[in-house]
């Protein structure tokens, strides 16, 4: 039985304000487990399947299943369902300046009412995997651009999703910082985790193929 945990079947689709289609006939999948690499220049749609994946733009019906289930038919409470089973990590990092790096990792978990003893635990298991324990009192806007990261991809983890979706998530970082979130992501994957890395950056590409088996997709 197929392992796919997203499917995109013959994606015909553009925004209602242009001419131009930015999917036409495209077909994706994502399989449990796998590491997968999509990658274009500006422009070829990356953004635009990061949104419809997280369902924030209108879609077509029979286009793209998780799990076999086409989410443009998802209920509203579906819909927020399957959302808390994607942890995504942005190029911007999202994380609360004011806030510690603990408290960063813990919002979705205190957004979701879950009990403190399972919140304690689930914060353990995240800061120990990603070696924040030096931080974890520090607000997020002294940390350095690598660390934001290292703490944007724990929140995004922590929630225990069924995938990861990192969007561009080292756009605003230095060779050293890059190299460095690249092995993080890889260690992850290494650990079971299913990681869907939206990137244009051909070198970055380069570097984690040399390290490990991915997939990748060019849009």
């Amino acid at each position: 039985m197929s392992t796919y945990l997203m499917t995109i079947d013959d994606l015909t689709w553009g925004y209602d304000d242009s001419p131009s289609l930015v999917f036409d006939h495209f077909n994706f999948h994502l399989d449990q487990g796998e590491f997968v690499v999509l990658s274009g220049k500006s422009g070829a749609g990356k953004s635009s399947l990061i949104k419809m994946i997280l369902w924030e733009v209108s879609l077509p019906l029979k286009s793209i299943y998780h799990m076999w289930e086409d989410i443009a038919r998802y209920r509203y409470d579906e819909m927020q369902a399957y959302r808390r089973n994607v942890g995504v990590v942005f190029q911007d990092y999202r994380l609360l300046d004011r806030l510690t790096v603990k408290d960063n990792i813990t919002y979705p978990l205190r957004i979701a009412e879950l009990d403190e003893e399972v919140i304690a635990h689930k914060y353990e298991k995240v800061v120990d995997l990603l070696h924040l324990q030096k931080y974890v009192d520090t607000p997020a806007k002294l940390l350095s651009g690598g660390h934001k990261q290292k703490v944007a991809i724990a929140r995004a983890l922590v929630t225990h999703p069924e995938f990861i979706m990192a969007d561009e998530p080292t756009g605003n970082l230095d060779r050293e910082d890059t190299k460095h979130i690249a092995d993080v992501l890889l260690d992850l994957h290494a650990t079971g985790v299913t990681i869907l890395l939206v990137t244009h950056d051909l070198h970055l590409i380069e570097y984690m193929k040399l390290k490990q088996d991915i997939r990748v997709v060019t849009l």
